[in-house]
């Protein structure tokens, strides 16, 4: 059966347990501080998902949401001229993580543990710091997996730096090939690809991927969704 997404150009987070060194941390859920990952629930955006299906047996995931004051996706401006300028140490640049879990039958049928909404009022750089807008990933793994993916960050909004002093920091700029064609990425829409020039990788995310074509030159006044994480 075919499984299709709404609401979002998102993609699946993909980790893999093995019971190895690098992965006994990932199999205690103890060891996890679900708090990094935001606010759960989707409270304040009146969160909500529906798991139907159609005529085709085609099982459909919809996740909805509404813009909140807390998002202030009115702070830019136009071309963000307005308190999105990187050295304004502006809130409006940091990350406000929300998040939330499906219950066990959304997971056993389309294999998705929970979703996470990101409000992005000046975008993020490089390409995608024109306009606002919303990202929304849907995940493969248990929650507590994904607080402990952890990295070392700079700059602000924080993002991974480039030189990571461990196997874990380093995994954020690491992607799965296919065999039979280098260029694709598993659970990835073929046209997403990283930015050649300037990856970008996101605590407790992982590498970020988008469709070039798909991001706006120039403000136009409206939110849009432009990027996903496939790990």
């Amino acid at each position: 059966k075919a499984l299709y997404i709404l609401s979002a150009l998102s993609c699946i987070s993909v980790t893999c347990s093995s019971g190895d060194s690098l992965n006994l941390a990932f199999e205690t859920a103890e060891n996890a501080d679900l708090t990094v990952l935001g606010a759960e629930g989707l409270l304040n955006h009146e969160g909500s998902y529906a798991l139907t299906v159609n005529e085709q047996c085609d099982y459909i995931l919809k996740l909805s949401f509404k813009e909140h004051s807390s998002d202030q996706m009115g702070s830019g401006g136009n071309n963000f001229e307005g308190g999105c300028a990187q050295n304004s140490g502006s809130t409006v640049l940091e990350h406000n993580r929300n998040w939330l879990q499906f219950p066990d039958y959304v997971r056993e049928t389309t294999g998705f543990d929970h979703a996470s909404l990101y409000p992005r009022p000046c975008g993020l750089e490089p390409l995608g710091r024109r306009q606002p807008r919303y990202d929304v990933n849907f995940y493969n793994v248990p929650a507590y997996v994904r607080a402990l993916w952890k990295c070392e960050v700079f700059s602000l909004p924080e993002q991974c730096a480039y030189s990571q002093p461990d196997a874990l920091g380093r995994g954020h700029f690491s992607l799965p090939r296919l065999n039979n064609n280098a260029d694709l990425i598993p659970n990835t829409p073929r046209s997403f690809q990283p930015y050649p020039s300037f990856p970008q990788a996101l605590e407790y995310e992982g590498l970020m991927v988008a469709r070039q074509d798909n991001i706006p030159l120039t403000y136009q006044g409206k939110f849009t969704i432009v990027s996903c994480d496939p790990h």
